[in-house]
């Protein structure tokens, strides 16, 4: 009888998992480890906003951003020899069947269309009963963080933001010197050979 494969898919964000627990993860990865990573102004912006839905006071240790996490874990995969796969999320979100494709094949799994689109699942309720403790009755009620995930039908291109008014909000709350940080670790990203990228269309001869 042929041998049943059994894996296990882990997902967690990075400044969540210390060190001690990424090398056991490290140890245990049978694939490709997975980053996923955007603009940090994005990501920056949209943890303020979480911070702040939670009551957790308005603003936030920079540590909680993830990006230094982010940068250390990529480092010690190096180090360690334990490959790995970055992929730009805004880059995923705008063409995400072909992106996908390309992340399923250096992952080793068969890509199905499938996975990019999807009944609207609007009657489930996902907000953990622990973190809607921390919220108003409305926002519980309303599972803030995965009702448009639960409504939605596909992966859907990011939402348009006003980038100027962004910066301006995490300088007023004392980010701005973490946001430049941020920035140069996204940048060093954005050149990393481990990132997915889509074939550039030949230039016409």
């Amino acid at each position: 009888m042929e041998r049943e494969t059994q894996s296990l898919l882990i997902k967690d964000m990075t400044f969540q998992v210390d060190e001690e627990s990424f090398g056991l993860l490290r140890e245990l990865a049978t694939a490709p480890i997975l980053f996923s990573f955007r603009d940090p102004r994005l990501t920056l912006h949209s943890r303020l906003r979480k911070v702040r839905e939670l009551g957790r006071g308005n603003t936030f240790p920079p540590f909680e951003s993830g990006w230094y996490s982010f940068r250390d874990q990529m480092a010690a995969c190096e180090e360690n020899g334990v490959d790995y796969v970055i992929v730009d999320t805004t880059e995923l979100r705008t063409d995400p069947a072909p992106v996908l494709r390309a992340i399923y094949e250096r992952l080793g799994l068969t890509f199905s269309d499938s996975v990019v689109s999807w009944e609207p699942r609007s009657h489930l309720h996902l907000c953990a009963p622990e973190v809607g403790a921390l919220m108003s009755d409305a926002r519980r009620e309303g599972d803030p963080f995965f009702r448009r995930v639960l409504g939605s039908s596909g992966i859907q291109p990011a939402d348009e933001v006003d980038l100027v008014a962004v910066e301006k909000e995490l300088a007023e709350v004392g980010l701005a010197a973490h946001l430049a940080e941020c920035t140069e670790i996204y940048e060093q990203a954005l050149e990393n050979p481990h990132r997915v990228t889509l074939p550039q269309p030949s230039a016409a001869v």
